[in-house]
């Protein structure tokens, strides 16, 4: 019979921080497969949770693998790979179920990510398409991040991390094409001015005591240096930890001569004065609850940001995710440092394959 799932299998694979994951297989029962591997996110109500495992040998990973392969398969057994509500409703009862995560919602969301891959290639569409029909065909406004303030005072180290929002390009590849000029000329810049030059392994310059109302400054020199106009062509998204609102620009108010700056506190605002919310995949478990939480900030006129910047592994649905949610901005780390050179190669090759039907989701029109 085709187009119906046969089983799931599990392997234990590890994510780019070296945290183990599980990798999934979906088959038909006509002998199709696709596979998917989530990355670990900490914080979120998945296998890491439950003994935040380091070792492939971790009892916890175990009994996740066996979970999907037993229960999962079980539950998912004889269903259409068509019917990917029905699914993702089926795998969130598995969870559910157990009082706890049991699978983990790494494995969880990678059943649903490898049962949606069996369907789009049935059908001869990519990922992206599948999910989002015609309309995905915007392409989001990447959010680089480039400083992480430290607070050497703070227990918990405090500060901010800024990232760098190329709103006015015209294309997601020019907004790369920014994002790598900028990131040299604020290592050019702090440089000369006797500060820590060397990015981590994210590609973000670590700045520890400097006043947190004076990093705004020094990435909008940046800025200026590749040619760029600070807040017309591109603005900063702030990640808060500790920083004092009063000691920052908000999105709310217009500097002259500053880049805009959207609060990622889910209450934030972009260029354009829309509220702005973020959302992670690897906090939800399938791929309906990803595309349903998007739609409904899309119904509420507020912008959605997909945070991608943690973890990465060699799937790079995210980037399919992104174009199916229609999302306006995608928190994404740089190459060559960041884990997410797939991602972004993927969001490339998708802008390129769609040519004159590509949409950039940035403020700059014509």
């Amino acid at each position: 019979m085709s187009g119906y799932i046969d089983r799931f299998t599990a392997k234990l694979m590890l994510d780019s921080t070296g945290r183990v994951v599980t990798g999934i297989t979906a088959t038909t029962r006509d002998g199709a497969t696709a596979w998917s591997c989530v990355p670990s996110c900490q914080g979120a109500a998945g296998v890491l949770s439950l003994q935040d495992p380091q070792s492939l040998n971790d009892d916890a990973v175990w009994t996740a693998s066996t979970s999907v392969e037993t229960e999962i398969t079980e539950a998912l057994g004889g269903l259409s790979i068509h019917d990917q509500r029905d699914i993702d409703s089926f795998l969130s009862e598995v969870e559910d179920v157990h009082n706890g995560p049991r699978c983990g919602v790494n494995a969880v969301l990678g059943c649903s990510v490898a049962v949606a891959r069996l369907a789009a290639e049935r059908a001869g569409m990519p990922l992206f398409r599948y999910l989002g029909g015609i309309q995905a065909n915007r392409l989001p406004v990447p959010c680089i991040p480039l400083i992480r303030s430290v607070d050497s005072g703070s227990p918990s180290g405090g500060g901010a991390l800024y990232l760098f929002v190329p709103h006015g390009a015209s294309s997601f590849r020019g907004a790369l094409t920014w994002a790598n000029e900028v990131s040299q000329s604020l290592q050019q810049l702090l440089r000369e001015n006797g500060l820590p030059d060397n990015p981590d392994a994210g590609g973000v310059f670590i700045l520890e005591g400097c006043p947190e109302s004076w990093l705004p400054q020094l990435i909008a020199a940046a800025m200026q240096k590749s040619g760029l106009t600070p807040g017309h062509d591109a603005g900063l998204c702030l990640t808060p930890v500790s920083v004092p609102e009063e000691t920052l620009y908000s999105g709310r108010q217009r500097e002259a001569g500053y880049p805009v700056i959207i609060p990622d506190d889910g209450l934030g605002y972009d260029s354009r004065g829309i509220q702005t919310m973020f959302i992670s995949p690897c906090h939800m478990e399938t791929l309906s609850d990803c595309m349903d939480t998007a739609q409904l900030y899309h119904d509420q006129h507020r912008a959605v940001c997909l945070s991608c910047s943690g973890a990465q592994t060699d799937d790079t649905f995210m980037a399919d995710l992104a174009m199916a949610a229609r999302v306006g901005y995608l928190k994404v780390g740089l190459p060559p440092f960041a884990q997410s050179t797939g991602l972004i190669n993927r969001l490339l090759w998708i802008e390129e394959e769609l040519g004159s039907a590509a949409v950039f989701a940035g403020t700059r029109k014509g």
